[in-house]
């Protein structure tokens, strides 16, 4: 353990001691085991991620369409995430539950543009949907070699193999802000054949705080002066409104998709509470998050997000 904290600490500080940092990893994990009440894995059950991003050294190419802009950065990632439904203590699916396994694991790419008061993310997500994935064995894994869980048996009947494409865009708005206060909004809307949604949301913090495009909590940390820190709680509530979604009706253009418009909840209502926190050129968010079921037949599902990032 202490070798991981020397390579996640240790060198990079020597690193940018004699500099300013232009690049930037981070770690995550979301787990919704220990924040329900029967601690089951179910809907959303997990999702690992790793991002690296850095300040270009030439102009983007999306540069030349938006001059105002006053920073800039890109980054790729790579996330891992599980969909399940609701389990018994043998591992085997509830006969009451509806919602299908489904494993997505992918590449992101977002290219984010820092403006007075706002950014501007845009993005494209590819990878693959199903077996492939091997969401289902590293959760089994995790169950058997980690947590000692029971193995859950439903992974072999999970929703197929696909490639899936999704473009994507966020954009963020500061209504007002004073020293230790900002209500803010944002929208993100994403495209493609594993999702089509849009979600707007009202966002608010308070603390010790950058500018938005500029903060940890908009993942903008990079852009900004890291010789300041940040401390503070932030929460917000909105809508996604989804058209789409693959981890439950399967491939799009398949006429026999597992669940009818009537069946499923096309208006997912949500809320979320952070605690972020910033000290030069490492950060640290933990969020909880509550949403209601994707399916008129789900509860309300909620999950723990953990990151850690580490500027070099």
């Amino acid at each position: 353990m202490k070798y991981f904290f020397w390579i996640f600490f240790g060198i990079p500080i020597a690193i940018f001691a004699q500099q300013v940092p232009k690049m930037e990893i981070e770690i995550g994990s979301d787990n919704d085991y220990k924040v329900t009440t029967a601690q089951t894995d179910r809907y959303y059950t997990y999702g690992v991620d790793i991002a690296l991003r850095w300040k270009p050294t030439s102009p983007h190419y999306l540069s030349k369409y938006f001059p105002n802009k006053q920073n800039s950065m890109s980054e790729i990632q790579f996330h891992m995430e599980a969909y399940t439904p609701e389990y018994l203590q043998d591992g085997s699916v509830d006969p009451n539950e509806e919602r299908p396994y489904a494993g997505w694991s992918y590449f992101r790419y977002v290219h984010s543009m820092a403006f007075q008061k706002s950014y501007l993310k845009i993005g494209m997500d590819l990878g693959i949907l199903g077996p492939a994935s091997m969401a289902g064995k590293v959760q089994n894994w995790f169950h058997r070699q980690i947590s000692n869980d029971v193995e859950l048996q439903g992974w072999d009947e999970q929703i197929p193999n696909q490639i899936g494409i999704n473009l994507r865009a966020a954009y963020a708005l500061s209504f007002w802000k004073t020293k230790y206060l900002e209500s803010f909004g944002n929208v993100e809307t994403v495209l493609g054949n594993i999702y089509i949604y849009s979600k707007p949301q009202i966002q608010f913090r308070f603390g010790k705080m950058q500018a938005l495009p500029y903060s940890i909590g908009s993942n903008n940390q990079l852009m900004g002066n890291g010789k300041d820190w940040e401390a503070f709680l932030e929460t917000g509530f909105g809508a996604k409104i989804s058209a789409y979604n693959a981890t439950l009706q399967g491939k799009i253009m398949d006429g026999r998709q597992l669940f009818t418009y009537q069946e499923l909840n096309n208006v997912i209502y949500n809320f979320y509470m952070r605690i972020a926190l910033r000290y030069r050129y490492t950060g640290i968010r933990i969020t909880y998050h509550v949403a209601t079921g994707e399916l008129h037949s789900t509860e309300t599902h909620r999950f723990a997000a953990f990151s850690l990032a580490q500027q070099f």
